[in-house]
């Protein structure tokens, strides 16, 4: 959904909009992945709040 809704952006030639929206969106998959490779719990519990936003 989010990829669609930046793409509808890019032909509406939004690039302001459509740039952030399309890298916040797919942040939190990459947060969650580098939490799941954390050194220790305490990594894991910090990177999953950085992934959560808070």
């Amino acid at each position: 959904m989010l990829f669609f809704y930046a793409e509808e952006l890019e032909r509406a030639r939004k690039f302001v909009l459509a740039n952030p929206i399309l890298k916040s969106g797919t942040s939190i998959g990459a947060n969650v992945k580098e939490a799941q490779n954390a050194e220790s719990n305490a990594d894991f519990i910090h990177k999953m709040k950085v992934a959560k936003g808070g």
